[in-house]
């Protein structure tokens, strides 16, 4: 937290904790991968019409929640950040794509869009992305390279060393995008998966 400040300060705890319905309780607050999802809140307080579970959370939905919810009769509807199609020729979506994915859903759920709340946000993103491109462009001439991590990963190292994750740009809509927009991202050097461990 020294090096990287992700946890939230006083208040901003203080404001998670008045949200109710956590279905995370047990391990939201670590800042760390949370793999829990407890039905009680939803037995207790009722079942939503419809779940939908983004991209990098349907490890959470496990079998049993996935039988909860059928006996509910809940549909759920999973997000994915990979075209469905040949195994060979997966195809991810970068961030936009999945924004316009969301936004598509929701308006075939008949929600009642907000034109100007939304013209404005896209034009902040337009403005914003226009901005990003400009920038890597100038890394790119100055033989800038990045390369996105995860860490500091546990402790107990030797000095000056630290475990990470490295995430593949291709596989993650984010990285995907910034990638679209010109950034030079470095792969790890296990091509086709999301994470190398060091």
């Amino acid at each position: 937290p020294v090096v990287f400040p992700a946890d939230p300060d006083t208040e901003e705890r203080a404001y998670l904790d008045a949200i109710t319905g956590d279905l995370s309780a047990g391990c939201s607050a670590s800042n760390y991968y949370c793999d829990i999802v407890d039905t009680n809140y939803l037995n207790k307080n009722g079942w939503p019409d419809l779940i939908v579970v983004g991209a990098f959370y349907d490890s959470l939905i496990s079998e049993e929640f996935v039988g909860n919810a059928t006996e509910k009769n809940v549909p759920i509807v999973m997000l994915k950040n990979s075209y469905e199609g040949d195994e060979s020729e997966t195809e991810p979506r970068d961030m936009l794509e999945m924004i316009e994915l969301v936004e598509t859903l929701a308006l075939a759920l008949g929600t009642t869009e907000d034109a100007v709340a939304v013209g404005n946000d896209k034009a902040s993103f337009c403005e914003a992305a226009g901005s990003f491109r400009r920038i890597a462009q100038t890394a790119q001439d100055n033989g800038v390279r990045s390369m996105a991590s995860y860490m500091p990963y546990q402790k107990d190292h030797a000095e000056g060393l630290t475990g990470a994750f490295l995430p593949n740009p291709d596989q993650d809509p984010v990285l995907s995008m910034m990638q679209n927009l010109g950034l030079p991202i470095l792969y790890n050097e296990h091509n086709g998966n999301y994470w190398e461990y060091h």
